[in-house]
């Protein structure tokens, strides 16, 4: 099992990787997604997306975000949304998700993303707004626009989870491992279990997973050099 790490690595860590993502390993099957959530705290200006940029765009380096580190999910997320919309922000890295969260619920810095499953309940209970989806509205979340319908399509970060195998796995044993894989995940109840702790279901066949790995590694490799991160 691996998650989003698997095509971020390749663009920042470049050469020192021990292994080659794309040839290294087979994917299988891409199983679930966790869309992010654009947060501001519910004391904020800011009731849309659309007024956070133009504040950023007006005043460059004012706002600040919370990130969970370098190189991580919740940072890349930041600096995605910060060269579409074209805008100047401090992106702060913590030591870890939970800190960072932490910060943003009290306050201390200007805004963030969450996962669906970790942020949702703060968005219900009124500590947290919520300003777009990434990746089409979530079902758990039905009143926040996605990012696409606030015209930042190409804002589509967020946490996947998929399954590979070593490339030397013989055809036949990846084609059962897919088929169990996706039948698993579109189980009636499974379905309905991830859909009620925030995540998107999906079980895809080798050829779509093997089709979005690549196409993930070319868009973190052009991101992360744009971005000049570099991981700690």
């Amino acid at each position: 099992m691996v998650d989003s790490a698997f095509v971020t690595n390749p663009g920042l860590f470049k050469d020192k990787l021990p292994y080659d993502t794309r040839h290294d390993f087979i994917p299988v099957s891409l199983l679930s997604r966790t869309q992010l959530v654009l947060c501001v705290s519910p004391s904020s200006p800011f009731t849309a997306a659309q007024d956070l940029i133009a504040f950023a765009k007006a005043n460059p380096g004012k706002l600040t975000f919370a990130s969970a580190g370098i190189g991580t999910g919740i940072h890349l997320a930041a600096e995605q949304f910060r060269q579409v919309a074209g805008i100047e922000i401090v992106i702060i890295p913590y030591r870890g998700g939970a800190p960072a969260l932490a910060d943003f619920l009290s306050g201390k810095v200007d805004f963030t993303f969450g996962a669906v499953p970790t942020i949702r309940e703060h968005i219900l209970a009124g500590k947290a707004r919520g300003l777009g989806v990434t990746r089409g509205r979530a079902p758990q979340l039905p009143d926040i626009p996605s990012m696409e319908e606030l015209g930042y399509a190409s804002v589509d970060s967020a946490s996947e989870m998929g399954l590979i195998v070593p490339a030397a796995t013989p055809a036949p044993i990846v084609e059962k491992l897919q088929q169990v894989a996706a039948n698993a995940v579109k189980d009636p109840a499974f379905h309905r279990s991830l859909l009620e702790r925030g995540f998107q279901p999906i079980g895809s066949t080798t050829e779509e997973f093997r089709s979005h790995v690549d196409r993930e590694i070319e868009k973190w490799k052009r991101i992360i050099a744009a971005g000049n991160i570099k991981p700690e």
